[in-house]
């Protein structure tokens, strides 16, 4: 495993791991926690360009990105932040999962996903399943009584996190 790819704009690492998928073809994982959407868009268009950069290498039969991106919908259609994947075979695993969102903004009353995986593939064995992406919300604790996410609360321990994880 090697380290993270520091990105200029922010502490958080971008996580790379290479695993074998059988003797000979390969899997180039990423992790990725980009800044929230309060932030300037630059700082998630320079993580999204980083990490292009980093799959340039096509000696992998399968690659995954995959976490928190904090790219509302607005976004996204709006600066076409995702444009780049997709017109280079990257799928995007959220528009397979038949949920709402991964994310509830209050003020607005609205879901989002701001959580993702980008999956490319140049092998015929491996594959994004659409039917296998789902956003898990059966957790205990996980929804507050509204049905919304619950973030924890390390006074009352209750809750687990203002996001619901996407599979």
């Amino acid at each position: 495993m090697r380290k993270g790819k520091r990105v200029a704009f922010t502490s958080r690492r971008l996580g790379e791991v290479h695993l074998h998928l059988n003797g000979t073809e390969k899997l180039q994982l990423f992790s990725v926690h980009l800044p929230a959407p309060y932030h300037p868009r630059r700082f998630r268009s320079s993580a999204l360009s980083t990490l292009q950069d980093m799959t340039r290498r096509n000696n992998f039969a399968l690659q995954v990105i995959a976490g928190d991106f904090n790219i509302s919908s607005y976004e996204a259609e709006r600066a076409k932040s995702y444009r780049s994947f997709q017109d280079n075979g990257w799928r995007l695993a959220h528009n397979e999962a038949g949920a709402v969102g991964t994310f509830f903004y209050r003020r607005k009353q609205r879901w989002d996903f701001l959580d993702t995986a980008l999956v490319r593939s140049s092998s015929a064995r491996w594959k994004l399943n659409p039917e296998s992406v789902r956003v898990i919300d059966e957790v205990a604790g996980q929804l507050s009584p509204e049905g919304k996410p619950q973030r924890y609360d390390p006074r009352t321990g209750e809750g687990v996190s203002d996001h619901l994880p996407l599979m």
